[in-house]
C-alpha cells in the first residue's frame, strides 16, 4: 500500500510540474522528488509523516487542476484533502485561510470561474464549520476550545524555553505546587517532559489557564520567536530514523534555510510580476503562500524540530524551484510563470 501511495504521489507531482510547461523540468522535479530520502522514508514508520507530505501534494493538484480546468469535481477533492489534512494535524489550518483567500482573488469575470469560486469557498466554509464543531467537542469534553491538547503542551514548552513562564502568577496553588517540585527535583526534566507530566496530572484545561496566568506580557507567545525563526533555518529536513543510517543521508537532505531563501525571492518576483502586470499570478501565489504558512505555523507555534514539521511545504518548494529554473531558461523573471 505503501508502494502504490508514493507511485501515485510521484505521479500527481509531474502532472503538477508539467504545468511549468518543460517536460524536462517536469521530469527532473519528480525525479528529485521520487528518490530523496526525506520522502520516502516515513510511510514505514509513522503513517501521519506520510500522510501529511501526500495529503499536501494531492490538496495542492486537485486546487490548482480545479481552477485551471473549471471543474467543480477537483474543486471538492481539494476540499476533502484540505478537510484530511487538518483533521490529520491542526497546523495545517492555515490552509483553510489560504484557500478561502485564493478563491476571493479568482477571476469572478467569467463564468466558469465563479463557478469553481462558488465551490472553493463552500468546500472552505465547510471545513471551517466541521473544524469548529470538532473544536467545540472538544471543549464540551475537557473544557477548553481546541482541536488538540498538543497546542497547549507546546505553549507551556516555548513558554518555559523563552522566559515568559511567570510561575508565581499562577491562582492555582496545586498547580504551582507540583510545578515547583518538578523543577526542583533532584534529577532534572527535560521540559517536554515536565509538560507531559502536567498535563496528565492536571488535565487540558488547568495547564491551559495556568498558561494564560504565567505569561509575563501579552507578547510572551511571541518572545523567542527570532531563536526559533534562525533555529529553523540552520535545520533540515527529516528522514525517519530506522531506514537508512543517518550519517548516509545527511549531506543530501535538503537545507530548511536554502528553501527560506528561496521563498524569499520568490516573494519578490511575485511583487515585480504584480508591479508590471497589474494582476496576481494565481498558481504562484498558491504555492507560495502553502509553504511559507507552513513554515510560520511551525516556527510560532512549536518549539522545535523543524525539519519533521516543514516537511509538508517541501513539495510546494520544490514546484516553485522548478519555476524558478524555468524562468532561468527563458531567461526572464516576469515572462514566465506557472499561470501562462
Amino acid at each position: 500500500m505503501h508502494l502504490s501511495v508514493r507511485d501515485a504521489q510521484k505521479g500527481i507531482v509531474y502532472r503538477t510540474a508539467s504545468l511549468l510547461k518543460s517536460d524536462r523540468v517536469a521530469y527532473w522535479l519528480t525525479f528529485v522528488y521520487g528518490v530523496i530520502p526525506i520522502v520516502p522514508s516515513w510511510p514505514p514508520i509513522i503513517l501521519t509523516e506520510s500522510l501529511a507530505i501526500s495529503g499536501s501534494v494531492f490538496y495542492l493538484y486537485f486546487t490548482i487542476s480545479a481552477v485551471k480546468t473549471g471543474g467543480t469535481k477537483k474543486a471538492w477533492l481539494s476540499t476533502l484533502r484540505m478537510l484530511l489534512l487538518v483533521m490529520l494535524r491542526p497546523s495545517f489550518i492555515y490552509i483553510i485561510h489560504v484557500s478561502f483567500f485564493m478563491y476571493l482573488i479568482g477571476n469572478w469575470r467569467e463564468p466558469r470561474s465563479r463557478k469553481i469560486i462558488y465551490n472553493g469557498l463552500a468546500g472552505s466554509i465547510t471545513v471551517t464549520v466541521l473544524f469548529c464543531g470538532y473544536s467545540y467537542q472538544m471543549k464540551r469534553s475537557y473544557e477548553v476550545f481546541t482541536p488538540s491538547a498538543i497546542s497547549i503542551i507546546n505553549k507551556y514548552v516555548m513558554d518555559r524555553d523563552n522566559g515568559s513562564f511567570d510561575i508565581d502568577a499562577i491562582t492555582d496553588t496545586e498547580f504551582k505546587t507540583y510545578v515547583y517540585s518538578l523543577q526542583n527535583a533532584e534529577e532534572e526534566l527535560n521540559i517536554y517532559t515536565e509538560a507531559l507530566l502536567v498535563i496528565n496530572e492536571f488535565g487540558c484545561k488547568r495547564m491551559n489557564d495556568a498558561v494564560k496566568e504565567s505569561r509575563k506580557s501579552i507578547a510572551g507567545s511571541l518572545k523567542g520567536i527570532d531563536k526559533r525563526l534562525y533555529d529553523s533555518t540552520r535545520d533540515r529536513y527529516r528522514i525517519a530514523s530506522g531506514i537508512v543510517p543517518f550519517i548516509l543521508t545527511e549531506p543530501i537532505n535538503p537545507n530548511t534555510g536554502t528553501f527560506l531563501l528561496l521563498l524569499a525571492i520568490t516573494a519578490g518576483i511575485v511583487v515585480a510580476y504584480i508591479c508590471k502586470r497589474k494582476r496576481l499570478p494565481w498558481t504562484t501565489v498558491l504555492l507560495l503562500l502553502f509553504a511559507a504558512g507552513n513554515i510560520a505555523v511551525t516556527v510560532m507555534g512549536a518549539p522545535d524540530d523543524y525539519g519533521r514539521l516543514q516537511l509538508p511545504s517541501f513539495p510546494a518548494e520544490l514546484l516553485l524551484l522548478g519555476l524558478t529554473i524555468r524562468m532561468i531558461e527563458e531567461s526572464s523573471f516576469l515572462k514566465n510563470d506557472l499561470d501562462e
